[in-house]
């Protein structure tokens, strides 16, 4: 059975398909989970009007043939076989079939047909479904696609537009509760009765199991927590916390000069005691700093009326003071002397 979490595939490196500079996902069978997990050529198994599909290329593909019992055999196949049962020949009349009902390629009756597929695998495929909640917030392309209605049973724009309204209305995207994600920030950060791995994972079965999430729940956490505080282990068996620690844990953070200004966010009745005594860890492991004031301002807002305060990191790191850098975009270091501390007026 395939690993769908590996790296690698038939001796070939799988392709990391996330742009971060658009914030978009490429679909592809060659890319890394879980951009393949999503594409129509993975063998993503559910039944459709009680017919079974071993892929979404198989249920595509079999709309090709006007015989049902065609249809099922070629429903019944995995991706890369079911793909070369294609035939262009219905293609002149526009025709497509499905339990010996006609389908105009460009009709109403068409599309909802193959939503409807694509709600099918999403409801019964449990694989497919988490691939396709933990790219929430996130823009799916299909750059391999086609965009022509009368030449490809399904379009790249309709193939990403069914994913992404399937997705964000679905009641687990719908239904993302902060009160939940800040219960799992606690038990992945502070939770001092558990024991952690020495880098800070926490197995997902546990927390299942023991405090009621779903995977599913887990993914859209993980997705849409807008400070990307989560990482699951490459084979989503474990999830950590990226930072923000008060249990001694290796988070594995990686050591780095930090540009030469970065801001901290606090409230107003904290200036004078921070302008006093400095930025201090507290029960945590490390301060946080950014290098966007516009975040900063916004941690601030959490404890009151907002305060941004500006720190030279520059002379800190000329000084000798070590910086690190965590995925999810985070500077820390161990402490800031009042010295190296400005008030931001307005």
């Amino acid at each position: 059975m395939e690993d769908y979490f590996e790296k690698t595939r038939n001796g070939h490196v799988r392709i990391d398909c996330y742009d971060p500079d658009n914030n978009t996902l490429d679909v592809n069978s060659g890319g890394l989970y879980p951009s393949n997990v999503l594409s129509n050529m993975c063998d993503n198994s559910f039944k459709m009007d009680g017919v079974l599909c071993m892929s979404m290329e198989g249920f595509l593909q079999s709309l090709k043939y006007s015989d049902h019992h065609k249809q099922v055999q070629i429903c019944g196949m995995k991706g890369g076989l079911a793909k070369r049962h294609s035939t262009k020949e219905w293609i002149n009349e526009q025709k497509l079939w499905w339990r010996s009902q006609a389908f105009h390629r460009q009709s109403c009756a068409y599309d909802d047909l193959v939503r409807r597929a694509y709600l099918a695998m999403f409801q019964q495929n449990h694989r497919f479904r988490c691939a396709l909640l933990l790219t929430a917030g996130i823009k799916l392309v299909h750059e391999k696609g086609r965009e022509n209605k009368s030449e490809t049973i399904l379009t790249a724009s309709e193939f990403c537009s069914i994913l992404m309204e399937m997705r964000d209305e679905s009641e687990y995207v719908k239904g993302y509760d902060k009160h939940r994600s800040r219960k799992l920030a606690y038990l992945l950060r502070h939770d001092r009765k558990h024991r952690y791995d020495k880098n800070g994972w926490r197995e997902v079965d546990e927390l299942i199991a023991s405090y009621g999430f779903t995977m599913e729940e887990l993914c859209v956490i993980v997705a849409l927590n807008n400070k990307k505080r989560f990482e699951f282990s490459d084979d989503y068996t474990h999830i950590r916390a990226r930072q923000g620690h008060s249990v001694s844990v290796d988070v594995e953070l990686q050591e780095m000069l930090p540009p030469d200004i970065l801001y901290h966010g606090t409230a107003q009745q904290s200036v004078n005691a921070i302008l006093k005594e400095g930025l201090k860890k507290g029960n945590r492991m490390h301060v946080h700093l950014s290098a966007d004031p516009a975040v900063a301002e916004g941690v601030g807002q959490r404890h009151g009326v907002p305060v941004i305060l500006k720190v030279n990191a520059k002379e800190m790191r000329e000084a000798g003071i070590i910086f690190y850098f965590s995925r999810n975009g985070v500077w820390l270091t161990d402490y800031v002397d009042p010295k190296y501390i400005m008030y931001m007026k307005d």
